[in-house]
């Protein structure tokens, strides 16, 4: 029984010995990166690739960066594809990644440096060629935006009118022509001259507070029908205040009252109110240089050009000192020309107004007439250029009037000796071709 166990012993000291491996040789060092090279999507093969200089030779080339020019490769997606060859002949796995140069902009070429605007012109109610307009006398400079013209109206019959204006650079280039529609059939008529004024007997003024007539504080000055005198604002807080002043020739006047402003408090400085037909809404545009207390603007509309209506309501800066732009919309406004003001109200209430536009909203059907009801004429409007004959037919169908037409738009459609009610517009061009549209007389 012994010596089967040391046989045993033996055997596992034998097996043992003869299972140890013996460790193999080390590798050799890293040789030097002495060959880089790329390509994209095809492989051309070992040593066949774009090379890339290598600096110095090196084992490590981890940390070592270069550019790879893209600018000739079509717009698209790519795959680049990396690789290296040592001293010893040996390459590299082949790296990859996917890039796209799609999104690289396409950078525009710089405009041409503006020049100075050297003429200004205008027509009224016919599109004259170029150059062919009444000049109007202005400074040459790059932007004549805030321009101030006095365009005469005088022997215009009285009815709507186009108004165009353009302008021409020192390079001989043209602008955009500028259209704005306007109506001095709504001017009133100047009344009756009054009496010659007989002389002021009594003249008093107070600042913000009527103290009672004949309590305020009283002006010298000499008996006569034309006073100027100067007043003392001493002693005023900073901003806006209110001068009231009255006469007394048996009876008193009406008290006049005129804002002014203490300090360096300025009211809203209008730069410019503009407008367009877009996506069938009237658009308002309008600008302020400065504002001082401002609260709020509304946007006014008016059909006729006299009777104005709030149809929005934009809040204002309150107190800014740099350019501020605002905007509102008129909605679906109907045929026909529409008048638009802007009405600026400070904090304590009062207010003031801009200037009036005017924009044309054209019927989708071709033809549009304004003012529609009509009182006394309505002006028709038509996309055409050809002759054509205007047939007015009553409710019963009759025709009550008939006007031809050369062409030259809007035609005056006079409705004055016709009773109210609706009647039926029908333009007929030489074809024949008929277009018809509702019209309520008042």
């Amino acid at each position: 029984m012994k010596r089967n166990l040391l046989l045993f012993s033996v055997l596992l000291r034998a097996l043992a010995v003869q299972g140890q491996q013996p460790y193999p040789p080390a590798p050799s060092p890293p040789g030097n990166m002495v060959q880089l090279e790329y390509f994209f999507n095809t492989d051309p093969g070992f040593g066949n690739g774009t090379p890339i200089t290598v600096p110095t030779p090196q084992p490590d080339l981890n940390n070592f960066a270069a550019a790879i020019p893209t600018i000739a490769l079509p717009q698209g997606y790519y795959r680049l594809y990396i690789r290296s060859r040592d001293v010893n002949g040996q390459w590299s796995h082949t790296a990859s990644g996917i890039f796209s140069n799609v999104v690289a902009p396409v950078y525009p070429t710089a405009p041409p440096a503006p020049v100075n605007i050297v003429k200004l012109e205008y027509a009224i109610d016919a599109n004259l060629p170029f150059g062919s307009g009444t000049d109007i006398p202005i400074t040459p400079g790059l932007n004549v935006a805030n321009q101030n013209v006095s365009i005469s109206t005088t022997g215009l019959p009285a009815a709507p009118h186009i108004l165009y204006i353009r302008s021409q650079d020192a390079n001989g280039a043209w602008s955009l022509t500028n259209i704005s529609f306007f109506d001095n059939s709504v001017a009133p008529a100047y009344p009756t001259a009054p009496p010659p004024a007989t002389a002021l007997q009594q003249l008093e003024y107070f600042i913000d507070t009527d103290p009672g007539f004949g309590l305020a504080t009283s002006v010298s000055f000499t008996a006569g029908t034309d006073i100027s005198t100067s007043f003392s604002v001493n002693g005023l807080a900073n901003g806006l205040h209110n001068f009231y002043i009255r006469s007394r020739n048996n009876p008193w006047s009406h008290t006049t009252v005129v804002p002014f402003v203490v300090g360096t408090v300025t009211p809203v400085n209008w730069l410019y109110i503009r407008g367009e037909i877009k996506d069938n809404a009237s658009w308002i545009a309008w600008v302020t240089a400065n504002e001082q207390n401002s609260k709020y603007f509304e946007l006014e509309h008016s059909a006729d050009g006299r009777s104005f209506l709030p149809i929005a309501t934009i809040a204002a800066a309150g107190n800014s000192s740099t350019t501020r732009y605002y905007s509102a919309k008129h909605p679906s406004p109907q045929p026909g020309i529409h008048y638009y003001r802007i009405k600026q109200v400070d904090n304590d209430g009062s207010y003031r107004y801009s200037a009036v536009i005017t924009l044309l909203q054209k019927n989708g059907k071709g033809i549009t007439v304004s003012p529609n009801p009509v009182q006394d004429y309505t002006m028709v409007w038509l996309e055409a250029t050809n002759p054509v004959t205007l047939w007015l037919f009553n409710a019963n169908g009759q025709l009550v009037k008939q006007q031809k037409g050369n062409g030259q738009w809007p035609y005056r459609l006079d409705m004055a000796d016709l009773p109210a009610g609706k009647y039926i517009l029908e333009v007929r061009n030489e074809k024949q071709t008929k277009q018809q549209i509702s019209i309520q007389k008042l």
